[in-house]
């Protein structure tokens, strides 16, 4: 037998051989000299396995220590191959919410139950997605010491150059789109509810990504981006498909894409909330073709938005068109939304006197620094006019060099008598009070991309072909999913304690769950649970018998 978890130094007298390409340690017991053929016979016997040639360590067996009895006291533990004492219960958690929203028998069904290199899929996915979370993190490198600490379910501990391989090779993009198509039909179960659309961008200098190209950059516009775009069921957040296109492809043009992948996933009746950006007279005739209603945002420099804010300046105002719960006025005016327009379309004008006072303030602002600016450059050449042309008539004399300036105060004026303006649009009747609060669930999908950004690190890839990519964002989306769910499900948590109850802080409550080896070598709880785990264990419908389970199950494995 050989201890696998000690090294000792290599005795004096000793030989290495080689079989199967395993270097085994033999020591030298007796030697007989053969007279007839004129050499030394040794007589060996096989005392342990080279560890490390450099560092003289072997592995010991049985008969090591019949020969070295006083090595005993001297021999060396190596690590074990998971830590003696193990965080639980942040993994049991996740997981438990996983299988409630049926999510490993739906990885099974459409990516397949084979096994790749002796691990299960389902298994290596879900495994990554809690490291993910756990984590706060999108670095596979990482995932073997992590693995070593927690309770994965997967029956070995993997290292970041097999994970990244399942990646690239194993979650193709026919797996992906059945997942998304059964995932839709799951999560998007009652017709006439709105979802939620919207894009970002993930910057890549990845030369094999050839997704990447120069865009519309929210973030960097020095770096090429790839696009990634969201669509949520607005009554719970639950993300619902994703989409991974272009960097040079602009927001209006992916969303027709977006409608018919909705059909494709069985999305049928599309009910759909989107901001400004997605405005465009083909977008929505697309939806008015397939019959889709729509709520959206739209800007105030829309010469038929200008139009109806000129027209309602004067009068919304009034009390009867106050909406107390969210502190504006706002009224509706039914009209024709483009010429050749064939349905009508409910204008909701919308007033903050609060939003009037900042935006006046910040403009007020900016023009009294453009002031400074000018102050200072009397009687010297103007490299650049743009910048202050819009605010000031500027006098030069015969060399270009500015005399003086005179303020557009009447412009000003007139600019600030509209502002505090907004204007949401529904392709459905409804009141202004109505038409606002749905659109304000909208905020959803932007804490999601700024969740995935900065709670799970994915602000850039780590991968560096297309394929994985698409792949690495399609975990990332299962690990947005049960996210998601373990929010909505501390709803009431976060509510008494935003602080402590927030999704990273409960995990990180639960990661403090842990369980140690005994004298036995079998891993058992530490600590009763504290009154901060036993609330969040409750809110996400994790019994104590789940993590019995989880303990049960980790130590079947060994």
């Amino acid at each position: 037998m050989f201890y696998s978890n000690i090294i000792v130094d290599i005795p004096v007298g000793t030989k290495i051989q080689t079989k199967n390409k395993i270097k085994y340690v033999y020591f030298v017991v007796d030697q007989t000299y053969k007279k007839e053929k004129g050499y030394v016979v040794d007589k060996r016997v096989l005392i342990g396995k080279l560890y490390d040639e450099k560092s003289n360590k072997m592995v010991p067996n049985d008969n090591y220590y019949q020969y070295f009895k006083e090595s005993e006291e001297n021999k060396i533990q190596q690590a074990p191959i998971y830590s003696d004492t193990i965080s639980l219960g942040a993994n049991v958690a996740i997981n438990k919410v996983a299988r409630d929203l049926a999510l490993d028998k739906l990885i099974v069904d459409t990516l397949g139950s084979e096994k790749i290199d002796g691990l299960e899929s389902f298994k290596v996915i879900l495994d990554l997605v809690s490291y993910f979370m756990v984590e706060e993190t999108s670095v596979v490198q990482h995932y073997e010491n992590y693995a070593r600490r927690s309770t994965i379910i997967n029956d070995k501990i993997v290292d970041d150059t097999y994970l990244l391989k399942f990646i690239k090779e194993h979650i193709t993009e026919y797996k992906i789109n059945k997942f998304l198509s059964k995932w839709c039909q799951k999560a998007y179960s009652k017709h006439g509810i709105y979802v939620s659309y919207d894009s970002t961008n993930i910057n890549t200098r990845s030369l094999g990504v050839e997704l990447a190209e120069y865009g519309h950059a929210k973030d960097d516009n020095e770096v090429p981006q790839v696009n990634l775009s969201y669509t949520l069921n607005e009554e719970n957040n639950m993300p619902l498909f994703f989409e991974v296109y272009r960097g040079s492809i602009n927001d209006v043009s992916e969303f027709k894409y977006m409608v018919n992948k909705a059909k494709e996933y069985g999305i049928t009746n599309v009910n759909l909330m989107a901001d400004r950006g997605y405005f465009s007279k083909e977008n929505i005739l697309e939806l008015r073709i397939n019959n889709h209603e729509f709520i959206m945002f739209l800007k105030t420099n829309l010469d038929s938005v200008k139009t109806l804010i000129n027209m309602v300046k004067n009068s919304i105002n009034s009390s009867k068109n106050y909406i107390s719960e969210h502190n504006v006025y706002g009224l509706t005016i039914k009209q024709k939304l483009f010429r050749g327009d064939y349905e009508d379309t409910y204008f909701h004008i919308y007033h903050s006197e609060k939003n009037k006072l900042v935006e006046k303030t910040n403009l007020l602002q900016t023009v009294y620094k453009l002031r400074e600016e000018l102050d200072k450059k009397i009687g010297k050449i103007l490299e650049n006019t743009n910048r202050y042309n819009k605010y000031f008539t500027l006098n030069f004399d015969e060399k270009n060099e500015l005399l003086s300036y005179e303020i557009k105060a009447d412009y000003i004026d007139s600019v600030t008598e509209n502002l505090g303006f907004f204007c949401i649009i529904s392709s459905e009747e409804m009141t202004a009070s109505t038409a606002l609060t749905l659109y304000r669930k909208r905020d959803g999908i932007e804490k999601m991309f700024r969740m995935l950004k900065t709670e799970l690190n994915y602000d850039t890839f780590r991968v560096h072909s297309d394929s994985s990519v698409l792949s690495k964002t399609f975990i990332m989306f299962i690990a947005t999913i049960i996210r998601n769910e373990i929010h909505n499900r501390l709803a009431e948590l976060i509510k008494s304690d935003r602080k402590n109850y927030t999704v990273n802080s409960s995990l990180r409550i639960l990661q403090e769950i842990e369980i140690s080896k005994n004298a036995k070598n079998i891993y058992v709880s530490k600590y009763a649970l504290t009154s901060k785990q036993k609330s969040v264990l409750e809110a996400l419908n994790v019994k104590e018998k789940d993590l019995k389970n989880g303990i049960n199950d980790f130590n079947s494995r060994f």
